[in-house]
């Protein structure tokens, strides 16, 4: 059981104080280069280097003979900006160890001059003196469109806003892209005779019966009801498992409005403890993968394409990867969204973080502060306001090359919206009036139709497979639950976050394994008080009390 009186190690800003004394005894006076027009941007003569470190989407590929140096991106950087771009480092492997690797950097002095980092970090770099004032670099030099589009979500700039100092410029995404929805194998259902799911009871027969009715036909018993990986809910991808708690009214990740009208943390809430009874029983029946607590989403990614997974909760984008990759290797495969089906006659609401996913930060006592902007200019120009789409986001035969920009930002709602011309293109047979992103995923739609199976993605992102009517129906219905703290992390959230993330997901993952009852759940839920949580919650409803009086 958990031992309630461990002292916490607070997260060391001291440490990061000493860190900022080492990096930057004198701060660099900021040295002025000439610059040359190229089109709308200026270009730096002579070109300036800036270093940078990255956490790559795990669908990060490259043509023959590119890399992350030398791609359409980092040649745009250098040909039109004047800018190049050194990674010191790396990583695959997710934002867990991402996060670990840019702590030791913190920590040894070896901070690239741009790099990403979510609110919490935001927090610590900036209570640290670690991170660069950009408020006239936003000003000055942020192009009129880049400004639109961050500044279309409302309060974004507040979020990274410190004292009336802009300590970092906001990635802005969509609300509705983190809709989390059922892919379910509909080839499977029909094998066994299952009809389509419209309850979480639905789905725990469908579980049930994919775990032991032989769904994929080879005599054996191996395959699995439903898809979840070590993050469980934590992160935002394949076989995450939000939207199945959602479908049971819980919302671990989101502060939400208790019965009395203060804001409490949705993790402990008791309809948690009965989606993780259900999650222990499936487990224990054998309906998931026994070593899902050591995968992560790659290695569940791999045993869905391998068909060995029935159902999965995603985002809408899935079948760009993994599911296309499983009509690959088994064209017969037909992945279908479902939204997300509730336990009783409530529907479920989908939860909503605000859409402000991480923010780009400069490294205190850099040169060239404005360069951060002009990355941000250019990815926006290129994709928006003179949009060259299949040269610099997704090719036309589907390769992405719109995970190579450092700097990046995305329109409210923009893949809603292309679903809604497009769909309306379909209907009429005719691509006129689409945009050239628009008029890509038309063409690859129509090549699928006529039977090019490797173009299936867009059809299930797009087309009649798409999660987007399911998506905008609970919209429309107002069937949402947004978070209701969107501020800058707490005094106490940057103390403590690590630890009580650590304590919610290892609990939630012995309880799902069976390693401890359900019961446990309550004394975690006090647990989680007594470690900070309690304070935590104090100050963020003096955070909503203040913005309600404002």
């Amino acid at each position: 059981m958990i031992n309630r009186k461990r002292t916490i190690s607070l997260i060391a800003l001291a440490v990061c104080g000493i860190a900022a004394f080492l990096l930057f005894g004198q701060m660099a006076e900021r040295e002025e280069r000439p610059s040359a027009a190229v089109g709308p941007f200026e270009k730096y003569e002579p070109t300036i280097t800036l270093s940078a470190v990255r956490n790559l989407n795990d669908s990060t590929v490259f043509r023959e003979g590119e890399s992350l140096t030398d791609n359409v991106w980092s040649r745009d950087y250098l040909a039109t900006l004047g800018i190049q771009i050194k990674y010191l480092w790396t990583t695959n492997k997710g934002t867990e160890d991402y996060n670990q690797r840019l702590k030791a950097s913190i920590l040894t002095g070896e901070l690239p001059d741009i790099f990403e980092v979510d609110s919490l970090q935001l927090k610590q770099l900036t209570d640290a003196g670690l991170i660069e004032d950009l408020t006239e670099a936003y000003e000055r030099h942020a192009s009129p469109k880049a400004k639109e589009m961050i500044e279309e979500i409302a309060h974004s700039l507040d979020t990274a806003t410190f004292d009336g100092k802009l300590m970092a410029i906001p990635q802005g995404a969509s609300m509705t892209d983190q809709s989390q929805v059922l892919w379910v194998r509909h080839d499977w259902l029909d094998r066994l005779n299952l009809p389509e799911p419209r309850t979480i009871q639905d789905i725990l027969r469908i579980s049930k019966a994919f775990a032991e009715g032989d769904p994929d036909g080879n005599g054996q018993r191996d395959t699995y009801g439903l898809g979840l990986n070590m993050g469980l809910h934590t992160r935002i991808n394949w076989t995450s498992l939000k939207g199945f708690f959602n479908g049971f009214h819980a919302y671990p990740s989101s502060w939400i409005k208790g019965d009395d009208g203060r804001i409490v943390f949705g993790g402990i809430q008791p309809e948690v403890k009965t989606a993780l009874t259900a999650l222990r029983d499936m487990y224990l029946d054998g309906q998931i993968d026994p070593e899902f607590s050591v995968k992560d989403q790659n290695y569940m990614a791999e045993e869905l394409v391998s068909g060995k997974i029935g159902m999965q909760y995603g985002a809408w984008w899935n079948p760009t990867h993994p599911l296309q990759a499983s009509k690959d290797r088994d064209p017969g495969a037909d992945w279908r969204a479902y939204g997300i089906p509730s336990v009783d006659d409530v529907p479920a609401k989908f939860e909503y973080n605000f859409p402000i996913y991480s923010y780009f930060v400069a490294k205190k006592g850099i040169r060239h502060p404005e360069a951060l902007m002009r990355l941000l200019n250019l990815m926006v120009y290129r994709g928006y306001e003179n949009p060259e789409w299949s040269h610099f986001f997704i090719g036309k035969d589907g390769f992405q090359y719109n995970n190579y920009p450092l700097v990046y930002t995305w329109p409210e709602n923009g893949s809603m919206k292309n679903y809604i011309r497009l769909q309306s293109a379909l209907k009429n047979g005719s691509p006129a009036g689409l945009s050239e992103e628009e008029q890509s995923y038309y063409d690859n739609i129509v090549a699928y139709r006529q039977g090019d199976n490797r173009y299936w993605f867009e059809e299930g992102m797009y087309g009649q497979s798409s999660a987007w009517a399911k998506i905008m129906e609970h919209n429309d219905s107002g069937y949402i639950q947004m978070n209701e703290f969107y501020g800058p992390a707490t005094k106490t959230m940057s103390q403590v976050t690590a630890i009580l993330d650590k304590l919610t997901l290892d609990t939630y993952t012995m309880i799902i394994m069976g390693e401890l009852p359900v019961d446990a759940f309550d004394d975690y839920a006090k647990d989680w008080g007594d470690l900070g949580g309690d304070r935590i919650t104090e100050e963020v409803n003096q955070w909503v009390d203040q913005r309600r009086q404002s």
